[in-house]
């Protein structure tokens, strides 16, 4: 993580985010850039031919449309390879946009030392994401730069810019096919190649396994600039909200440098609770502490 532009805030923010993640020093995965799949095409919503995997993400965006808002209660344990382990509690919630990308609030609410932590986020498309944190005790809100996104949210293996709200524009998509996964091959997913299009990010592209009746994801492999293996997150236990809306009761940031792991389990998810566009910003942001 770069912070040089946060010489007063270093100290602080460190303890709460977390130190910088790092490439892999593995092998690369099976798929690699350039290695002959031809693209798939399919035409678009407006005549257009595009990549499947771009209309695999149009898909996916429009089937998950409409929530308002959501609600959910998260916990974060922390395991590194040693033995060590600490675990964080919080609430987060995602506001939807329709002329921009979705907002966004974490508010900490365990450990003791960490409670009223805040992170705020207005995510764009092809724009930097505009990133705060509010530390304890604190009424000053702290802009976090474009190139100090690759920094570890609350000491985890998730990164800021994990956390941001996906957008469909933030990257490009290449279709690979369909294959068996789950833990058990009991799924079956597209698997599709995203890059992101926008500046700073700390990825050189994903690879995604997208589920093919809920349209959400199964795992998610993180490579370099280099194309070195990073990480691999995992969602497991779905379960439908409001008749529509597929999220993970557990995920799994495995992190394939160090051998650390992160747990999130989340414990609900409520949909279309009220938060309106205007209460998820930084004139209000000391009003959502609990």
């Amino acid at each position: 993580m770069k912070l040089r532009q946060l010489t007063n805030f270093l100290a602080p923010l460190l303890l709460f985010i977390g130190t910088p993640v790092t490439a892999a020093t593995v092998p690369t995965g099976a798929v690699l850039p350039g290695d002959g799949i031809e693209a798939v095409m399919v035409t678009g919503a407006d005549g257009e031919q595009i990549d499947k995997g771009l209309a695999l993400a149009r898909e996916t965006d429009a089937k998950d449309a409409g929530f308002g808002d959501i609600v959910a209660t998260g916990k974060i344990i922390n395991k590194s390879e040693g033995g060590g382990q600490n675990s964080r509690v919080f609430e987060m919630v995602t506001v939807e946009m329709e002329d921009d990308g979705d907002r966004r609030f974490v508010n900490v609410t365990a450990p003791r030392s960490m409670k009223g932590t805040m992170f705020l986020s207005h995510s764009h498309a092809l724009e930097a994401d505009d990133v705060w944190v509010l530390l304890p005790g604190s009424s000053r809100l702290r802009r976090i730069s474009a190139q100090d996104k690759t920094g570890r949210f609350l000491n985890s293996e998730l990164t800021l810019e994990d956390i941001s709200p996906w957008q469909v524009k933030k990257y490009s998509y290449r279709y690979l096919g369909k294959e068996p996964c789950g833990e058990d091959g009991e799924h079956t997913c597209f698997l599709v190649e995203n890059t992101p299009a926008y500046k700073h990010s700390g990825y050189g592209r994903q690879l995604e396994w997208l589920d093919t009746e809920i349209h959400q994801p199964r795992k998610i492999a993180y490579y370099d600039n280099n194309d070195q293996l990073m990480k691999v997150l995992t969602f497991t236990d779905y379960a439908q909200y409001a008749g529509k809306h597929w999220r993970p009761s557990y995920m799994e940031m495995s992190n394939k440098v160090t051998g650390a792991v992160s747990e999130i389990y989340w414990d609900s998810y409520d949909i279309d609770t009220g938060y309106e566009p205007s209460q998820v910003s930084p004139a209000n942001i000391t009003r959502l502490r609990r």
